[in-house]
């Protein structure tokens, strides 16, 4: 059985968009915390925005990847470069 490796195009993003989101969610908290200590708030509103910016990161750099493909492999066989998948066919479109 071949194990197979995370894909890079893959992670690299997602864990960058992960600690952004991770520091944007301790320094937001932080900020409104004042001179108060509140380093669990903190760890936790990092935990959550850095989750979410996981989810969210993650689906954005999915699609774009796949759209790409999806194009690649599209001019490769020679076929029309796929369009944004709303279009309506021109002879439906005079009616």
């Amino acid at each position: 059985m071949t194990r197979r490796y995370p894909n890079p195009w893959f992670v690299i993003p997602t864990l960058f968009g992960t600690v952004i989101g991770a520091g944007l969610g301790w320094s937001v908290t932080s900020a409104t915390c004042g001179q108060q200590a509140c380093n669990g708030w903190a760890t936790v509103a990092a935990i959550v925005s850095g989750l979410i910016a996981m989810v969210g990161v993650g689906t954005v750099v999915v699609l774009a990847i796949r759209s790409a493909e999806e194009f690649q492999r599209a001019s490769e066989a020679g076929e029309p470069e796929p369009g944004p998948g709303c279009e309506v066919p021109e002879d439906l479109g005079d009616t």
